[in-house]
């Protein structure tokens, strides 16, 4: 819980209640620092998308897909190198994906302060586009919100109870 509340609290300190609205390519051009809060447009998804299951098989965690700028000039996206990937964790079958890909908006975190993409969302990806930089890929997590302070408090709260349980539970043990 620590490292999760530490985690929220990087990313939702930076970031304002109010999305920046940018158009990819100036999101682009502007990089994963600034306003983590962004709502894009004028964007193109790529043809592939990959999703992951959690470890059963048995329902859809996450999927990513790749966001170009509208300004491909008509260009086939496997000859395009994604600068951009777009996570999601609010599709779990193909009809959402499908309701995804025809967004012309989308509202989310980039969450590159944060995360990155693990091993095998980078592996899967270079299998569609060979092209592909895993590490500076930017990564805008759709759908995310920033944490207000209440939630990274009460993670907060959560660890100094554990602990206090932990210290009861050792303080008595030595009194047995």
């Amino acid at each position: 819980m620590l490292f999760c509340g530490a985690r929220e609290w990087r990313l939702g300190s930076a970031a304002s209640g109010r999305p920046d609205d940018l158009s990819l390519a100036a999101l682009l051009e502007r990089g994963p620092d600034g306003n983590p809060h962004v709502r894009i447009h004028d964007f193109v998804f790529g043809q592939n998308f990959e999703y992951f299951t959690d470890p059963s098989g048995a329902s859809w965690e996450s999927v990513l897909v790749p966001a170009f700028p509208n300004t491909m000039g008509g260009q086939s996206d496997h000859v395009l190198v994604p600068k951009l990937v777009v996570k999601s964790r609010h599709v779990s079958n193909e009809t959402q994906v499908d309701r995804l890909l025809s967004r012309t908006q989308l509202e989310g975190m980039v969450v590159n302060r944060t995360e990155g993409l693990d091993a095998d969302e980078a592996g899967v990806l270079r299998d569609d586009y060979p092209g592909i930089d895993a590490e500076r890929c930017i990564i805008l997590e759709e759908g995310r919100q920033p944490s207000d302070g209440g939630m990274v408090f009460l993670m907060g709260g959560g660890i100094a109870l554990a602990l206090g349980g932990l210290g009861l539970l050792f303080y008595n043990s030595n009194r047995v």
